[in-house]
């Protein structure tokens, strides 16, 4: 049977979301189950990865999705282009399961303040 492509939405750059991003790729438990596909941005994941020293993601693992510099955020901190990148992971992760590229979506923590300052009202 074969695994199910799963897209993983990095969520808030400027938050937990990476780093958990990277820990999922590094579980050998997940693996067996199920292909995670990060759906983010690759330069940060990289750099959480150079800053953790967790492996960093497999170019395969990752949709690239370059929505936010390095140098527009501040980890730790609200910002509202880090609210628009999450949402992009989001729409993006979307558009490929009704495409039928991946067969579920989860995402990362996202940030709701960082979300509204960008301009999305969801709750």
């Amino acid at each position: 049977m074969k695994r199910p492509r799963i897209a993983v939405t990095m969520g808030d750059p400027a938050g937990v979301g990476p780093e958990v991003c990277l820990h999922l790729l590094a579980n050998e438990s997940v693996a067996v189950k199920c292909d995670p596909i990060i759906f983010g941005d690759a330069n940060v994941l990289q750099a959480c990865a150079d800053k953790t020293g967790l492996p960093a993601p497999a170019p395969d693992s990752v949709r690239d999705l370059p929505s936010i510099g390095l140098d527009q955020f501040t980890p730790g901190e609200v910002n509202a282009e880090t609210g628009r990148a999450a949402y992009e992971y989001i729409i993006a992760a979307i558009d490929a399961a009704l495409a039928g590229d991946i067969d579920g979506i989860t995402t990362a923590p996202i940030n709701k303040e960082a979300l509204h300052a960008a301009g999305y009202k969801y709750p």
